[in-house]
């Protein structure tokens, strides 16, 4: 998907939900969360993967995360889990991170992660 027609990519769509922007990322409430305070980094860049970040981005989105672990840690009184969909797992084809309040214990998340209904 080219990055004209990606949701992460529409500035009008994405300012009504930031919740915080950084050089070259922001943070969005997830809109099909696993659990209450499920929060993503977005790319403000149009990528797909890891591999894409380039020099000058990691240190905005180790900003990015940091402010989003504190923020849940802070909001949910839990430390989240993170994880980030392989481009050919990913809903939307933009690269997002996901941070998750641990509110599950280590297999009600896994199974939480692969129901058919928590697509993001």
């Amino acid at each position: 998907m080219s990055g004209d027609k990606c949701i992460f990519c529409n500035e009008q769509i994405m300012s009504k939900q930031r919740i915080k922007q950084f050089t070259d990322w922001f943070v969005i409430n997830n809109n099909k969360p696993l659990a209450i305070g499920h929060l993503l980094v977005i790319s403000r860049k149009h990528i797909r993967s890891l591999a894409e970040i380039d020099v000058l981005m990691w240190k905005s989105y180790r900003e990015a995360l940091h402010w989003a672990i504190v923020y849940i840690k802070k909001n949910h009184h839990k430390n989240p889990f993170t994880f980030i969909n392989a481009p050919e797992g990913q809903s939307v084809f933009h690269f997002h991170h996901h941070l998750v309040p641990n509110y599950f214990g280590p297999n009600e998340f896994d199974e939480k992660l692969r129901s058919p209904s928590s697509e993001t």
